[in-house]
């Protein structure tokens, strides 16, 4: 997995964001019953979101989470910064897990790594809130919607 659940589920509450019509904040309780997101889980994510600067929250009656951007400005990247530690990510480190591995001391992978972790970088750089947000089906929570993400995702990636 090149990113953990938390990721996934942030993915998938900023992609309901970006789908609603109406530009209004949204409530925690609409993310995470829409998402298909523990309601605790979905209120730690969006205020961890909102941290990193990609939402802004409003208290009060119509207050909620928003964007603080468009989300066609918005990568599955700027997402995986946010909610992910780059120091545990094989996005970002050694796919055999070794602290050191480059052009003095690799690991057996890098060669095959290094190049297939660039592609991937850029895509996910490539690949904004609103593309993810065009899957259509609004997500439950299980292992299948999981596979149904997962396989959008590749779609996204296969597409050239």
């Amino acid at each position: 997995m090149l990113y953990s659940r938390s990721t996934e589920y942030a993915i998938r509450a900023l992609s309901y964001m970006a789908s609603r019509k109406e530009r209004v904040p949204a409530g925690v309780r609409e993310i995470s019953s829409r998402a298909g997101i523990p309601a605790a889980y979905a209120a730690k994510l969006l205020r961890a979101l909102a941290g990193s600067g990609i939402l802004t929250s409003s208290h009060g009656r119509a207050g909620g989470f928003s964007f603080v951007r468009p989300p066609s400005e918005i990568s599955l990247l700027d997402v995986i910064d946010a909610v992910d530690n780059r120091e545990s990510s094989p996005l970002y480190g050694c796919v055999m897990g070794f602290r050191e591995c480059g052009c003095g001391r690799s690991c057996p992978l890098h060669g095959i790594w290094s190049v297939a972790k660039a592609r991937i970088l850029r895509e996910l750089e490539r690949t904004k809130i609103t593309c993810a947000g065009n899957m259509r089906g609004l997500f439950k929570t299980g292992r299948k919607s999981r596979e149904i993400l997962s396989r959008e995702v590749r779609n996204v990636f296969d597409k050239k």
